[in-house]
């Protein structure tokens, strides 16, 4: 997911996410530096969980990425 529009690094976005939603993504980087301005998200679950997870996101980007 791009996330370039958040002036976050992947990391950072990565990790405050985790803190302020404990919603797990991979940072990009984590593949190599060309990831940077991304992060990974794991489709291996149920449906309701990856809505839920997808509307923390919004919701985190909504608070905290202004």
């Amino acid at each position: 997911m791009n996330i370039k529009g958040t002036h976050k690094t992947s990391d950072e976005f990565a990790y405050d996410l985790l803190d302020k939603k404990q919603v797990v993504v991979v940072p990009g980087t984590a593949f190599g530096p060309g990831g940077e301005g991304y992060i990974r998200i794991s489709y291996a679950t149920f449906l309701e969980q990856i809505q839920k997870g997808m509307d923390l996101i919004e919701e985190y980007v909504k608070e905290y990425c202004k």
